[in-house]
């Protein structure tokens, strides 16, 4: 890791000289594990005989420089920032795709793979403390976004070595992310520690499960554990049997081209453990550029073995923690390998099917299914064939249709290939078979020739609308958006539709959802500011629904202590103008600040002064009345 993208959650790995690990107990270990930080792994797994040590993944007495648990935060990112909802949702469309090739789109997705819940999979969670904003219901589509950027880490590091490794997400059962939704107390984000019993004490706490925690906080930036386990076989300590768990606090979500969402779940799969030729100080590398390595300890002396451009990859070399290929007889041939982690799979190959000719139109359409989640292009071939949908990214993870245009009389090959390289092939034959005309007799007299006109082919008309309930809200409060795709009139089912919201002079996606049989989707949604929204359908057929703004009524609070007036407005909005009024004449005037705080001034003792807030370019006012203010 280069020096300006410092990462957090330094793995603090006993037997590392210097290093002072910080030892804690884990549910469901022996006691002697606890107490002294060693314990025979035979009495955590039968049949197992390799010592393992439980360790929390902190520096040396748990604090950095910048006085917070683990290490310092990239550039240019303070962990003790509230990072707005609008900054996230941008960050999900800016989610880098190190696998990406020229021609094939990104990843849009992760991946699916078998029922979605059955044995290890990483769960993720999206954690909230009670006394915080839950941005949850507009932050899920973002959070499905920055995984599937964790996903493209896995399978790009794994191309490097001739391999294929996507991470084993629990998923529904149309190969949606599941992320799963934790309300704690408002003390239990204070620490690493504090977050994981809590979120243990809510039933996260499965052995098949690595619970990659989305947590809405401003404390740390990323923090994970691991166990020491160095054996090859897949009775490996760190390859379950026991919960993991792996911290990124809010400002670090999607920060910038390096995944602290890939280092943390990295280290939860084994890494980096004590036998890698070039282990750091505290459970990372040496020799950069890499997701895992940069200087974590005193004395820690880093190497350029790699371009800065595998900043965003793993294992440098592939000699350290993760090769799919590792050279015969080496150090990660001998002992634990997170490549070969059942946490990870091989990514199904694509499939097309469906290849129809519609002589009414002259289109020929197939099918692409890419389980995979991996960006994706359909290469054409056959005399003048024209691709009707011109997009080479899949709309979904599970099907999306593409057109091409092409003349009678021939054949027409469709080539599916996904990012990692397989692919498939449809052909299709556009010969169209035409029957002669029947004979007639000679007419008794003649009359004019008539010629039919063939009915002009009719494209599919689509229609969606968009409606929100209520309209109004107060900041903070739900609103249901609800649409509906009709195609010639029709129900539209089994179509991707888009939420998206308007962001400066953009717009962004929210959320995503497939129409039900009646062409019905509905997203709930917490709103804090006024908002317009619209949806959007994506592939074939193209539709696009009016814009519908919700808006969101101020709420204000009020206290008042001698002559001071102090509250908080929320939306909060830094430069909100608050007036105090009695009666009709304006006393004094205020702005809130970047936390919608502001402060007034009482000219006197009296009642029946009023808090007048007015939001941007809204009529609407929002009044509190003091009956009694306070008295010198």
């Amino acid at each position: 890791m280069s020096t300006p993208l410092r990462r957090l959650a330094t793995t603090a790995v006993t037997g590392v000289a210097g290093v002072a690990a910080l030892v804690v107990a884990v549910s469901g270990l022996p006691g002697a594990a606890a107490a002294d930080g060693t314990g025979s792994y035979a009495a955590l797994r039968a049949g197992t005989d390799a010592a393992v040590q439980v360790v929390r993944d902190v520096e040396a007495h748990g604090r950095n420089a910048e006085g917070y648990e683990g290490d310092e935060a990239p550039a240019g990112v303070d962990v003790h920032d509230q990072v707005s909802t609008d900054a996230l949702l941008v960050a999900a469309d800016e989610v880098p795709d190190p696998g990406a090739t020229t021609g094939i789109g990104s990843r849009i997705s992760t991946g699916c793979s078998d029922d979605g819940v059955s044995g290890n999979r990483v769960q993720a969670v999206y954690v909230v403390a009670s006394d915080r904003a839950d941005r949850y219901d507009s932050v899920v589509g973002s959070l499905r976004q920055y995984a599937a950027g964790v996903d493209a880490v896995f399978l790009a590091s794994a191309a490097e070595h001739g391999g294929r490794r996507q991470i084993r997400w629990v998923h529904d059962a149309s190969c949606q992310l599941s992320v799963a939704h934790a309300v704690v107390a408002p003390s239990a984000t204070a620490s690493f520690a504090s977050l994981t019993s809590a979120v243990a004490a809510q039933g996260y706490n499965r052995g098949d499960r690595k619970y990659l925690l989305y947590t809405d906080a401003t404390v740390l930036c990323g923090v994970a554990n691991v166990y020491t386990d160095t054996t090859a076989a897949q009775s490996n300590a760190n390859n379950g049997g026991y919960a993991q768990y792996a911290r990124v606090d809010a400002p670090c979500w999607a920060a910038g081209d390096h995944s602290v969402e890939a280092h943390e779940l990295t280290h939860t799969l084994g890494a980096v453990l004590s036998f890698a030729p070039h282990v750091s100080a505290a459970g990372h590398c040496t020799d950069e550029s890499d997701v895992m390595c940069y200087v974590d300890g005193p004395g820690v002396v880093m190497t350029q073995s790699c371009p800065t451009s595998h900043e965003k990859l793993l294992d440098c070399g592939g000699d350290d923690y993760f090769n799919t290929n590792p050279a015969p007889g080496s150090a990660l041939a001998q002992n634990w390998n997170a490549a070969n982690s059942s946490f990870l799979y091989d990514p199904p190959a694509p499939v097309i099917s469906g290849g129809s000719w519609d002589a009414a139109s002259g289109t020929v359409t197939v099918a692409p299914r890419v389980l995979s989640g991996q960006g994706w292009r359909i290469d054409w071939s056959g005399s003048g064939c024209t691709p009707a949908n011109a997009r080479t990214e899949s709309s979904s993870p599970t099907a999306a249709t593409v057109r091409a245009t092409c003349p009678s009389g021939g054949t027409v090959t469709a080539t599916l290939t996904q990012q990692d390289g397989r692919a498939a092939v449809a052909t299709v034959a556009t010969t169209v078979t035409t029957a002669p005309a029947p004979t007639s007799p000679a007419p008794t007299a003649p009359t004019a020739p008539t010629t039919p006109t063939a009915p002009a082919p009719t494209a599919a008309t689509a229609a969606l609308s968009l409606s929100a309930a209520p309209t109004s809200v107060k900041a903070g409060g739900r609103v249901t958006l609800s649409g509906r795709l009709t195609v010639n009139g029709a129900a539209g089912p089994r179509t991707r539709v888009d939420l998206q919201r308007k962001v400066g002079s953009s717009w962004a996606r929210v959320a995503t959802a497939w129409s039900g049989s009646l062409g019905v989707v509905s997203f709930p949604q917490t709103v804090s500011a006024a908002t317009a929204y619209r949806l959007v359908t994506i592939g074939t057929p193209a539709a696009t629904s009016s814009v519908v703004t919700v808006a969101v009524t101020p709420t204000v609070q009020v206290h008042a202590s001698g002559l001071k007036v102090r509250g908080t407005v929320k939306p909060v909005k830094r430069g909100t103008v608050v007036r105090l009024v009695r009666g009709t004449r304006l006393v004094a005037t205020a702005r809130t600040d970047a936390r919608g705080a502001f402060s007034l001034t009482l000219p006197r003792a009296g009642t029946n002064y009023s808090v007048v807030v007015r939001t941007d370019r809204a009529p609407r006012t929002t009044t509190i009345s003091l009956r009694a203010a306070a008295r010198r």
